[in-house]
C-alpha cells in the first residue's frame, strides 16, 4: 500500500473518531465529568473486563476503529477519561493536525517513564510510547478537565497567598518539612515542602526532597516530575535525583531509562562508594543481555561489597554467558559459599557448575 492511499485511510479512521465527539470531550454522547456508568454501560455495551475494580473498564470495540476503548470513573460513578487506542501508533505532528492541536498546556509522565502531553481547551491528552517527543503516539484521551482547572486554580491562590503574605520564609517551610520525614510523617512533610517550592520553585534541593518522600511512599507518578525538574535546574551535579529516577525506572523494569539515570549519577559521583546503584545498574545491563557491561559494573559492586550474594552470583552468570568458565566457576563458587538468596538462584548456581565443570 502506498504512503498516500495509506495516510487518506488514516485521515478517515480519524474522521470517524472525531465526528463521534459532538464537541471537544465528548465521545458518542458520553461526556467526561458528567456521564455516569449506567449510561456508558447502555451505549458502549457491558464492560468486557474491570482493569481497576469499581473505576477502570474496557470497553466492546465491534463498529469502533480503535484496538481498544478505556474508560476511567471517580469514586461518584462519573466519567472522567475516556481512553482510545489507534491501531497503529502514529508520529506527534500527524495526531495534532488532526486534532487541530497547538502546543500542550502541561506534560507529565506515566508509570513507565512514557510523556504525556495535556491540551487543556481541547480536552485530549496525548499518550506517547516513550519519554521523547520523537516518540510515537499510542493513544488519546478526552477528560475532564474541571479538576485539572480547579487544580491549577487552587494552587495559583496558594502561590498568591504565600508571595503576598508568607509566614515563612521558603528555606523555614523546607526545614519544618524535613523535621516531619525525619519523625516519619510524610504528609505533613509533603505540605511543608509544597509550600517551599511554591516560594522557590527554582531549589533543586526542595524539589528532590519531595521527590524522595513521593518515592517512599511509592507514589512514582508524582516522583518522577519534581525528580526531572531537579535534574533540569541542577544538571550534571544532582547524584541522588537520578539514583531515585533509575531505582524508579529499575522497578518499572524500563532497564534502559534506569540506565541511563543511574549512569548520570555516577557521572556525578564516578567515586560513589553505594553498591546499590552498581547493583542496579549491573543488573539492568545484564536484563538487556549486555554481558560485558554487567560484569565490569558488578566489578564495582564487588569491590564494595565482596561478600554480596547477588553481586557474586550476578558476576558468575555474567562470565558465564561471556564463556569465560575460570571466572564464572570463581564467582559461582563463592556465591554458594555465602548460602544466602533465593532457592531459585543457588539451584541454577549448582546447574551452571555442574555443566561447566563437566566442559
Amino acid at each position: 500500500m502506498n504512503n498516500t492511499k495509506k495516510t487518506l485511510i488514516v485521515f478517515s479512521i480519524l474522521l470517524i473518531f472525531i465526528c463521534n465527539f459532538g464537541f471537544a470531550g465528548t465521545f458518542k454522547e458520553l461526556e467526561p465529568g458528567v456521564t455516569k456508568k449506567g449510561t456508558v454501560d447502555k451505549i458502549l455495551g457491558e464492560p468486557l473486563r474491570e482493569i481497576i475494580e469499581g473505576f477502570r473498564y474496557d470497553y466492546p470495540i465491534e463498529g469502533q476503529d480503535s484496538s481498544r476503548i478505556s474508560i476511567l470513573y471517580d469514586n461518584s460513578g462519573t466519567v472522567t477519561n475516556i481512553d482510545l487506542y489507534f491501531t497503529e501508533p502514529y508520529p506527534e505532528g500527524q495526531v495534532k493536525e488532526w486534532f487541530s492541536l497547538g502546543d500542550p498546556d502541561q506534560t507529565e509522565y506515566d508509570y513507565n517513564g512514557n510523556l504525556i502531553e495535556y491540551y487543556s481547551s481541547a480536552g485530549v491528552g496525548l499518550h506517547y510510547n516513550g519519554p521523547e517527543k520523537d516518540s510515537l503516539v499510542v493513544f488519546f484521551s478526552h477528560y475532564c478537565d474541571v479538576p485539572r482547572r480547579k487544580k491549577e486554580e487552587d494552587k495559583r491562590e496558594q502561590t498568591e497567598t504565600l508571595e503576598t503574605n508568607p509566614t515563612k520564609t521558603a528555606g523555614e517551610y523546607f526545614d519544618e518539612g524535613y523535621m516531619f520525614i525525619e519523625k516519619g510523617d510524610n504528609s505533613k512533610a509533603i505540605g511543608l515542602l509544597k509550600k517551599s517550592i511554591l516560594l522557590d520553585p527554582d531549589n533543586s534541593l526542595y524539589r528532590t526532597t519531595l521527590g524522595l518522600v513521593y518515592h517512599e511512599m511509592s507514589q512514582y507518578e508524582l516522583a518522577i516530575p519534581e525528580l526531572k525538574k531537579s535534574v533540569q535546574l541542577n544538571p550534571g551535579k544532582e547524584y541522588e535525583a537520578n539514583y531515585l529516577l533509575g531505582s524508579i525506572y529499575f522497578s518499572k523494569d524500563n532497564f534502559n531509562l534506569a540506565i541511563k539515570y543511574l549512569e548520570q549519577a555516577l557521572q556525578v559521583k564516578p567515586d560513589s562508594n553505594d553498591s546499590m546503584v552498581f547493583m542496579m545498574l549491573g543488573s539492568a545491563y545484564f536484563e538487556l543481555k549486555n554481558y560485558k557491561h554487567s560484569k565490569n559494573i558488578f566489578l564495582k559492586a564487588y569491590n564494595i561489597k565482596p561478600v554480596d550474594p547477588v553481586v557474586l552470583y550476578y558476576l558468575g552468570a555474567s562470565n558465564d554467558a561471556l564463556r569465560q568458565k575460570k571466572d564464572a566457576v570463581f564467582f559461582y563458587n563463592k556465591y554458594l559459599q555465602t548460602g544466602s538468596a533465593t532457592r531459585e538462584m543457588r539451584r541454577l548456581a549448582r546447574k551452571r557448575m555442574k555443566t561447566l565443570g563437566e566442559r
